[in-house]
C-alpha cells in the first residue's frame, strides 16, 4: 500500500519535464559559456540560468484543454474555473519572460566574449557556431513556448465571449467575476506580447553577423 512518503516523492509528468529541461538546460548552458569565455565564474552562472531556461522550455507538457459552460454546473463555476487557469498563466508568463530575459543577456555577454577571444585568436570559427547552434535551440524552445501562450490567449477569449453572450442573465456578483477573467485576459496579453518582443530579439542574434566570424 503506497505510503504518504510515496506520495509525497512521486512526480507527475510535468515535474519531470521541468526536472529533465532543468538538468539539461543548465550543464549545456555552462559548458558553452566556460568555451566562450573560458571563465569558471561566468559558466557557473550561465548553469544556473539555463537551469531555470530549461525549465521553463518543458514546462508545458500537452496543449490546454477548452471547457465551455457545459463542463459546468453554472456560468458562475465556469468563470470561476477560467479565472484560476487565467491567474495561472499569468504567473508562469511572468516566470517564463523573466528568465527568457535572462537568457538573452546572457548569450549576449557570450557573443561578445566570444567574438574577443577570436580576434586575439583564442576562440575558432567552430565555436562560433556552436554558439549560434545553441542560440538556435533556444529559438526553436521559445518559439513552441509562445505557440503555447497563443493558444491561451484564444481559449481565454472564448470563455469571455460565452459569458458575455449570457451577460444579460448574470447576476451582479458574477458580473464582477467576468470583469476579473477580462482583467486577468488583458495582463496575459501583455506579457505575451513582450514574450514575442524577445522571441523577435533573440532570432535578430540568432542571425547576427557577430557569429559568422
Amino acid at each position: 500500500m503506497p505510503t504518504q512518503e510515496d506520495a509525497d516523492n512521486k512526480t507527475t509528468p510535468k515535474d519531470e519535464g521541468v526536472l529533465i529541461g532543468a538538468g539539461a538546460g543548465g550543464v549545456l548552458a555552462g559548458v558553452g559559456t566556460y568555451i566562450a569565455t573560458g571563465d569558471a565564474d561566468k559558466a557557473m552562472k550561465a548553469a544556473a540560468i539555463g537551469a531555470v531556461f530549461g525549465a521553463t522550455a518543458g514546462y508545458f507538457v500537452g496543449q490546454e484543454i477548452y471547457k465551455n459552460q457545459s463542463n459546468f454546473a453554472d456560468t458562475e463555476k465556469f468563470l470561476e474555473h477560467h479565472i484560476k487557469l487565467a491567474h495561472d498563466n499569468n504567473q508562469m508568463v511572468i516566470k517564463i519572460n523573466q528568465d527568457f530575459e535572462a537568457q538573452i543577456s546572457q548569450f549576449n555577454e557570450e557573443i561578445d566574449s566570444l567574438n574577443a577571444n577570436y580576434e586575439k585568436g583564442a576562440a575558432t570559427r567552430r565555436d562560433l557556431y556552436a554558439q549560434r547552434e545553441k542560440v538556435t535551440k533556444q529559438l526553436t524552445a521559445q518559439q513552441k513556448n509562445n505557440q503555447q501562450l497563443q493558444t491561451r490567449i484564444t481559449n481565454q477569449a472564448k470563455a469571455i465571449s460565452e459569458a458575455e453572450a449570457k451577460q444579460a442573465e448574470l447576476a451582479s456578483h458574477e458580473m464582477v467575476k467576468l470583469a476579473d477573467l477580462r482583467e486577468e485576459n488583458e495582463r496575459f496579453k501583455k506579457a505575451v506580447v513582450q514574450h514575442s518582443q524577445m522571441l523577435e530579439e533573440l532570432q535578430t542574434i540568432s542571425t547576427s553577423d557577430s557569429l559568422e566570424g
